[in-house]
């Protein structure tokens, strides 16, 4: 039922210092006899015309078990909140373990997906990144930028974790990504300042043909949207788990 406006409950009450019975009220104002009495045995009792506060609730989790679900979450983010609940073997709820991490200010997220590095190849990567640093705008127009895209039977399933904001790619909340062990299909594409070039089916091993010699495709501006006809020579620069290409359009 709708709460009686306090305007109306001191109408009420006006009434009833005046002579009338609680039921000629209840049938004046079209309130019930026992919301009429509740309003009046609170003003005569403590003068009290509002609601009276109410108690806030218990909570179901003591301190040491809120700290206990922030840090089983913190230690492994993968976990969902069931499992914690059965981990910690709390009475609690499902919801109410949800309930203390947020207010810890974790959410569940999904887990970004980055590749299986090893130190060598995030050095690698690194290396390379810094002796290219200074190229000028000029010269990285002459370049094309290309990848290859694996097209499989199956793929990861996307995981949740717990994290707080801003924390998206911090390594502990990463989920990392295998691609061995799969039936796959190759294709390898680029692009340049001025367009996008072919998409080219991979045969066999991307990275061991490439690593093999150099490798050329053609073709022109109209099948291409390539502002000359083209060659392409690619060479490999070492990229962990994938066949990382540097390539430029000759005479480009």
């Amino acid at each position: 039922m709708a709460r009686v406006p306090e305007s109306e409950r001191w109408e009420i009450v006006e009434l009833y210092f005046k002579g009338r019975s609680q039921r000629k009220i209840a049938e004046a104002t079209e309130r019930t006899l026992k919301t009429v009495n509740r309003i009046v045995r609170a003003f005569k009792s403590c003068r009290r015309i509002k609601d009276a506060p109410r108690k806030p609730r218990s909570r179901v989790t003591t301190e040491q078990e809120d700290a206990w679900i922030v840090a089983a979450a913190a230690v492994k983010p993968g976990l969902s909140a069931q499992q914690i609940k059965n981990t910690l073997d709390l009475r609690a709820s499902v919801t109410a373990v949800k309930r203390r991490l947020r207010e810890a200010g974790l959410k569940s997220r999904i887990a970004a997906q980055k590749p299986l590095l090893r130190a060598q190849n995030k050095e690698k990567r690194l290396r390379f990144s810094r002796q290219h640093a200074q190229r000028s705008t000029e010269e990285w127009k002459q370049v094309v930028f290309t990848d290859e895209c694996t097209f499989t039977t199956s793929c990861d399933q996307q995981a949740r974790i717990w994290r707080p904001d801003n924390t998206r790619y911090q390594p502990e909340f990463l989920q990392r990504v295998s691609k061995s062990g799969r039936s796959t299909v190759g294709v390898w594409g680029m692009i340049t300042k001025d367009g996008l070039g072919p998409l080219v089916r991979i045969d066999g091993n991307h990275t061991k043909n490439c690593a093999q010699g150099n490798h050329e495709y053609s073709g022109n501006s109209e099948d291409n949207r390539m502002p000359v006809h083209w060659t392409v020579t690619l060479s490999l620069f070492t990229m962990p788990r994938r066949g990382g290409l540097e390539a430029k359009v000759l005479g480009y």
